[in-house]
């Protein structure tokens, strides 16, 4: 199903920047 699979590739690139966004923080702290 399309749908099901666009949610997961979003979903995927959300954890991917929410990963990133957080090793930022962590190292500019």
């Amino acid at each position: 199903d399309l749908k099901k699979t666009a949610k997961a590739e979003k979903s995927k690139k959300e954890e991917t920047t929410g990963r990133m966004k957080k090793a930022k923080s962590e190292k500019d702290t």
